[in-house]
């Protein structure tokens, strides 16, 4: 760290580590790193090797702790998963706290968006609808969409949810424990029919849900309901 970021000698470098003589730290140098510490000061590429306990000092002042377990990218989409189903959940029980003038305030935003007239209540009603048509789709059962801003009681969505949100992780679950993220299914939902694959279908769901789940959030904000945050999924992940 401090070849590449100061402009101290390799003599000093190495007295500041420790190292009583040039020549001891350009040994143990090389035998870490397969080059000098002049050549390497040159070309500089990472300098992490590898420690028995997976304990890095991170300089200037950081330190990097090993995973507790191999966590591959698709693991990471199960977590996204798993957060937008808590999260939507959480956010149907706030909805309760509020009177209906404040679920059914249209929320402005000054571009066009995907909704027409959202609301808190619209937009929790299409991210759970949103879950049940895919996984309609994926089993090819029939599934009729819903008018725009209806209203519905969140009683009635909070009992979709828990029944949606939960097949909807299995399913996910299922496809990561199999690595079929890449398989197609056909939904005859289209007109024309259209082929997408799992992966892309998990995608679509998550980044559609994540703009309506922070407009909820910002709603949520503006009529004095704090406490879920800004629905940030990265403490969740971390300890999920």
């Amino acid at each position: 760290y401090r070849l590449t970021t100061s402009n101290s000698s390799v003599l000093d470098v190495a007295v500041e580590a420790g190292y009583g003589s040039h020549e001891a730290f350009t040994r143990a140098f090389a035998k870490a790193h397969g080059v000098n510490p002049s050549e390497w000061r040159r070309r500089a590429r990472p300098f992490f090797i590898d420690a028995p306990s997976g304990v890095h000092f991170h300089p200037p002042a950081g330190l990097r702790l090993p995973a507790r377990g191999k966590v591959i990218g698709m693991d990471v989409l199960v977590k996204m998963v798993d957060h937008h189903i808590w999260l939507v959940g959480e956010m149907i029980s706030a909805a309760g706290r509020l009177d209906d003038a404040s679920l059914d305030r249209v929320i402005e935003i000054s571009v066009e968006g995907f909704d027409d007239e959202p609301s808190i209540r619209h937009l929790l009603d299409r991210m759970v609808w949103q879950l049940e048509m895919w996984l309609a789709a994926v089993d090819d059962d029939p599934f009729e969409v819903p008018e725009s801003a209806r209203d519905v009681a969140l009683s009635v969505l909070r009992e979709r949810h828990a029944d949606a949100g939960s097949r909807f992780l299995s399913l996910v679950t299922r496809l990561n424990e199999q690595g079929r993220f890449d398989e197609t299914f056909v939904s005859t939902m289209c007109d024309p029919p259209e082929v997408f694959t799992f992966g892309g279908m998990v995608s679509h769901v998550l980044t559609f849900a994540a703009h309506r789940r922070a407009l909820v959030i910002c709603a949520f904000h503006a009529a004095g309901f704090t406490e879920l945050g800004y629905g940030d999924p990265m403490h969740f992940v971390a300890r999920a």
